[in-house]
C-alpha cells in the first residue's frame, strides 16, 4: 500500500542570551529569582534540542474519498541506544514514494533508514457493533548509515538529500566541518552506535550516490567549489545540482553518465564472490568530475522539476520546465 504523509523536522534557532545573567543578585529574593530564570532557561534548551532530534508526521487516509488524517499524527523518535552523548539533531530528510520509505539524516552525518510497517488496527463500527480491520503503518527503523572522515580535524556534514529514482537511490550533499586543535571530544561529532560508516575522501562540494539498500557509495559527483545546497532529479534520468554562494552554480548530470556510474543494467558494481572464504568486494565508487553548467538560473535555493501534463510529455527526451527559487524570486526555465 503507498502511503500519502507530511514529515517535518525542526531546527534550534533561539540562542540563549550569554548577559542574561551577567549581573549578581545582591539580595535573597534575587538569587531566588536568578535560579528559577536559570531552571527555566534550562528547561527551554532541554526542550528545544530534544524537539530538534524528533521528526514529526502525519499520514493521510482517502479510504473514505476525502483527506482527512485518517491515523493522525504521530513521532520518530531518536534511538534508544544507550549513548553517553545524546542523539544529534535531525537536519534533513527524505522521501521514497516508491518503497514507503523516509532518511532522516542527522547533524553528525548519520542517515537513519525508517520504513513503515503496517499492523492491524480494529475500528468500532458506528450503530452497527462490529469491528472493521485497518492497516496501522508505523516506522521502523532498516538501517543506520553514517558518512565519515579519516582525518581527525574534519568531521562530514550533510547539506541536502534527495532520492533520484525508485531503485533506492539517494543523493546526498556533503560537507566539512573544520576542527581545531583544541577541540574537545565534546564539541565533535560523535560516532553513531551500530552504524555503517561510509568513507568520504573530499566532503566539500560533493554528492554522493548512496544505494540504501545495500549501505554503500555508488557514485560520487564533485564539481562544485562549495557545498551543494539542493539535488533535483530529472524526468531524463539526469541531476541538477546547485552550489551554495561561493560556487553560486547549477549544474547538469546527464542520464547517461548517471546510469554508467551506477552501474545499472551491468554487474559491474554488484557485489561479487572473492577468495575460498566467499568474501564480499566491490570496486570503488566512481567520481565523475565534469558537468555542464547551465547559464541560467545561477545562485539558487531551490530547484524543482514542473511537468507539463496537458502535453504528457515528460519521458525520456520531453520538454519540461525548472523552477528555480531565489529570495522572494523564482524563475521557470524550459
Amino acid at each position: 500500500k503507498n502511503l500519502k504523509f507530511l514529515a517535518c523536522c525542526c531546527r534550534v534557532t533561539r540562542k540563549p542570551d550569554p548577559n542574561q545573567f551577567r549581573l549578581l543578585p545582591q539580595d535573597e529574593e534575587g538569587r531566588r529569582r536568578r535560579a528559577a530564570a536559570e531552571e527555566q532557561e534550562r528547561h527551554i534548551q532541554q526542550s528545544l534540542n530534544d524537539a530538534s532530534r524528533c521528526v514529526q508526521f502525519w499520514i493521510y487516509d482517502d479510504h473514505n474519498g476525502s483527506n482527512s488524517v485518517g491515523f493522525g499524527a504521530g513521532t520518530i523518535y531518536p534511538p534508544s541506544n544507550g549513548a553517553a552523548r545524546a542523539a544529534p539533531a535531525v537536519v534533513e530528510l527524505a522521501v521514497s514514494n516508491g518503497h514507503n520509505m523516509i532518511v532522516c539524516a542527522d547533524a553528525w552525518g548519520g542517515l537513519r533508514i525508517m520504513n513503515w510497517v503496517f499492523q492491524d488496527r480494529y475500528n468500532d463500527e458506528r450503530g452497527g457493533g462490529g469491528r472493521r480491520r485497518r492497516l496501522r503503518p508505523t516506522p521502523k527503523q532498516s538501517a543506520q548509515l553514517q558518512l565519515h572522515c579519516d582525518d581527525d580535524q574534519v568531521d562530514c556534514k550533510i547539506s541536502c538529500l534527495q532520492f533520484i529514482d525508485n531503485n533506492n537511490i539517494l543523493a546526498v550533499g556533503t560537507d566539512y566541518i573544520q576542527y581545531s586543535e583544541e577541540a574537545t571530544q565534546q564539541e565533535r561529532s560523535g560516532v553513531i552506535p551500530n552504524a555503517t560508516l561510509l568513507q568520504v575522501t573530499n566532503p566539500r562540494g560533493a554528492v554522493c550516490i548512496i544505494d540504501v539498500q545495500k549501505s554503500r557509495i555508488r557514485a560520487v559527483l564533485h564539481a562544485h567549489s562549495d557545498y551543494v545546497q539542493c539535488i533535483c532529479p530529472l524526468p531524463c534520468g539526469g541531476i541538477l545540482t546547485a552550489g551554495a554562494k561561493m560556487d553560486a552554480t547549477v549544474r547538469v548530470w546527464e542520464g547517461i553518465e548517471i546510469t554508467s556510474a551506477l552501474g545499472l543494467g551491468s554487474s559491474k558494481y554488484e557485489t561479487q564472490s572473492s577468495g575460498e572464504e566467499g568474501e564480499d568486494w566491490e570496486l570503488p565508487p566512481l567520481v565523475l568530475t565534469e558537468a555542464r553548467v547551465m547559464k541560467e538560473p545561477g545562485y539558487v535555493f531551490d530547484l524543482k522539476v514542473l511537468p507539463d501534463h496537458s502535453k504528457n510529455v515528460m519521458g525520456p527526451g520531453g520538454v519540461y520546465a525548472i523552477a528555480a527559487a531565489r529570495y522572494n524570486v523564482i524563475k521557470i526555465i524550459i
